[in-house]
């Protein structure tokens, strides 16, 4: 590992490890809301229909936990901006290794911060209802997972790298709660029906990907809540309102794959901020 990747790599995993405002907010913060699901949101849900509940918690709850990790990576790459482009270009550290390195260190904490959210709300619904609720596809979950953290730090980095590139230090506050902020589009889906226009939408396509492999069932276009009654009391679902899952997947995949190369040509362009210019 230590000749294939720099020392980069272990001081920006430390970075995130050992930060405890990400732990209160990714982890703490959403754990109240994991417990308030078990405890209270889950009143006059069937029993058979517990696992689906859990599924569609911690879809939303995975979205916003990475989400608020979001708002780090976009500030702490806004913050050294012109320290990356100085060893960008003066080390073995180029814009594509820099990339890759920060890629895969955001991606493995925000792994281990997803997990143990997972391993919380798992807790939190044994305690409530005595049964564990493990995924109907756990490899398909994983993929889920890696797809979500994927795509939250490709957009994270991009929103870091635009506004660095247009230079507007005045709007780099609210740009770095864009990822969170975005992520209440999955919470909407609870009631809102995006139908087609579904898979534009990333931010419930994570939710919506993690809910089809925990309970190996096709997801909604939104309106959950509707549907589901819909489908309790006909036994079937809404014409047109099932989400095809590779479907959902590859639009994703493309979203990922188009923000990091426009990442890395942002990279490459963006001058820098200084720390003079950050404080006007």
């Amino acid at each position: 590992m230590g000749r294939i990747l720099t020392r980069y790599f272990r001081a920006s995993l430390l970075h995130y490890l050992l930060n405890p405002y990400l732990w209160f907010w990714a982890v703490a913060f959403m754990s109240f809301w994991a417990a308030m699901s078990a405890f209270v949101f889950s009143k006059n849900v069937p029993q058979e229909y517990m696992s689906y509940h859990f599924a569609s918690t911690f879809g939303q709850l995975l979205i916003l936990c990475v989400g608020s990790i979001g708002i780090s990576i976009v500030g702490g790459l806004y913050y050294a901006s012109f320290s990356v482009r100085y060893v960008t270009k003066f080390s073995k550290l180029s814009p594509k290794r820099f990339y890759v390195e920060h890629f895969l260190s955001t991606i493995s904490a925000l792994l281990i911060f997803s997990l143990i959210l997972w391993l919380i709300q798992l807790f939190f619904y044994y305690i409530k209802f005595d049964e564990i609720y493990l995924p109907e596809r756990p490899l398909g979950l994983a993929l889920a997972l890696l797809l979500s953290v994927c795509f939250i730090y490709v957009f994270s980095v991009f929103l870091a790298y635009l506004t660095i590139w247009l230079r507007k230090p005045a709007i780099s506050t609210f740009v770095s709660y864009v990822p969170l902020m975005l992520g209440f589009v999955a919470y909407a889906g609870f009631w809102v029906d995006f139908k087609e226009f579904s898979l534009l939408l990333p931010f419930y396509l994570i939710s919506a990907i993690t809910y089809y492999f925990y309970v190996d069932q096709k997801p909604f276009t939104g309106n959950i809540i509707g549907n589901m009654i819909y489908q309790l009391t006909y036994g079937h679902a809404k014409e047109g309102a099932l989400l095809e899952p590779s479907l959902a997947i590859a639009s994703i995949v493309v979203w990922v794959i188009i923000l990091s190369a426009i990442c890395v040509i942002l990279i490459r362009k963006a001058r820098g901020i200084s720390i003079e210019e950050l404080q006007l």
